[in-house]
């Protein structure tokens, strides 16, 4: 009767295969309680301005000029930031245990969807927003990924413009051949330090002392990359804005590549 070790000596690509679930399990229960902790601390603030701020509205004295609307205002936009935080965690559940699935994707149409999604914001900064897509054949790839990617980069394109900037402006490129897309987010912001941009798709890292979410943005960004295959890199300098350049594999299938 042969030993499971003999089995497993026997069968070396399963027992890789185990080895590297373990390990992408082992990763994904490391950085959920990393999390969670984040979570734990992050809201914690929020938590205890909206907890002052009803006190405050409860205990008011009529004839103090406390002007409630501006309460209530501040109650909101700390909502908005626990709404962040647990949205982000949200994501990289989903991208941690989905599997990628490839469908036929029109970039041109996908653009325009997570474009208008942030309209509220663009419109609220005066930023021009400007999309150029050329994309002269089918390109197959992850939509829900691609559409989580591009939210996460127009994301940090909106949030760090620079306030005093009178023209604001984000451009979005892309570009598809048979064999790969090449997808661009550039802005005019605030920029980022070269020193740092090794360090910005770290879980929790954040790059500006006015931090937008839990910083698992671009983590969550470079972890759906590799899910796809992709890559993204950095062009960025303080003051001079920055561009964000992805690129991922074209995966149409044999039939329409070849039919291009």
């Amino acid at each position: 009767m042969k030993s499971s070790l003999q089995k497993e000596i026997q069968n070396p690509g399963e027992m890789m295969a185990d080895i590297v679930i373990c390990r992408e399990l082992d990763k994904a229960n490391l950085v959920i309680n990393q999390f969670i902790k984040s979570c734990s601390h992050s809201m914690r603030g929020p938590l205890k301005s909206i907890r002052g701020l009803v006190n405050i509205l409860k205990d008011r004295n009529p004839d103090t000029d406390l002007d409630p609307a501006m309460v209530i205002r501040f109650i909101e936009e700390n909502t908005e930031k626990m709404e962040i935080i647990l949205e982000e965690l949200e994501q990289f559940m989903l991208n941690s245990s989905r599997e990628t699935k490839n469908k036929s994707i029109d970039l041109d149409e996908l653009i325009l969807q997570v474009t208008t999604n942030f309209q509220k914001e663009i419109k609220k900064q005066a930023i021009d927003v400007t999309i150029q897509v050329q994309q002269p054949g089918p390109f197959y790839s992850d939509l829900a990924r691609i559409r989580l990617i591009l939210g996460h980069l127009l994301t940090n394109a909106i949030t760090f413009q620079k306030a005093e900037n009178p023209n604001k402006k984000i451009s979005i490129q892309c570009s598809v051949t048979l064999n790969e897309c090449v997808l661009s987010v550039e802005d005019n912001g605030i920029g980022i330090e070269s020193d740092q941009h090794g360090n910005i798709f770290g879980i929790f890292y954040q790059a500006t002392s006015n931090p937008h979410g839990s910083g698992i943005g671009l983590f969550i960004v470079r972890e759906a990359l590799e899910k796809m295959g992709g890559t993204i890199t950095i062009d960025s300098q303080p003051g001079q804005g920055s561009i964000f350049k992805v690129t991922l594999p074209n995966l149409a299938a044999p039939a329409l590549v070849h039919g291009l």
